[in-house]
């Protein structure tokens, strides 16, 4: 929950997302403000509450809503890629569980995206990859963007984080 009080103090302030969570940050691509518009923390004078307004980053985690997976994939719909969002959306829970005890990698195949080894293929912007985001566990995915990944781990805000390809797992395209 975010603190109506702290963020009134600090309209006019620009924060980012780091590893999930909020921080002050002069050049961060969300402004504290009192006006909703894209990319903002509204704060809400009328209701005494705050909203994070943004397409991609500050979404609380919620499984099969708000996830790495179902991110990942509304991004790649929305950005010209194969459009598998409702085969991951519409599965059921225990179909889910399955998916998540024998690994995502499956449900992205079975879904029909091509799965690449890092060793042969250099990952490339808009790639969904699989990686290790604790350093062991190999069941999460995130967009490649460049130097940075858009991901969401379970219990913070959705964000961009540094790649880091030691962390590399595996590499999925559409063909």
């Amino acid at each position: 929950m975010l603190d109506y009080d702290f963020y009134y103090k600090n309209t006019g302030n620009r924060f980012d997302i780091v590893e999930g969570h909020m921080a002050l940050d002069p050049d961060g691509p969300l402004l504290a403000s009192r006006t909703p518009s894209n990319n903002c923390i509204y704060v809400n004078t009328a209701l005494k509450e705050v909203t994070i307004i943004s397409d991609w980053i500050g979404k609380p985690y919620s499984l099969q809503k708000s996830d790495c997976i179902s991110q990942s994939l509304r991004w790649r719909s929305l950005n010209g890629y194969n459009d598998i969002t409702n085969f991951y959306l519409s599965m059921s829970q225990s179909h889910l569980v399955k998916y998540y005890r024998k690994g995502a990698k499956f449900a992205l195949v079975d879904a029909g995206l091509v799965e690449y080894e890092p060793l042969d293929t250099v990952p490339r912007e808009g790639d969904l990859i699989l990686y290790k985001y604790d350093g062991i566990n190999e069941n999460h995915t995130a967009i490649l963007l460049g130097d940075k990944v858009l991901h969401h781990l379970p219990q913070v805000l959705s964000c961009y984080s540094v790649y880091n390809p030691e962390l590399l797992f595996k590499v999925y395209r559409d063909e």
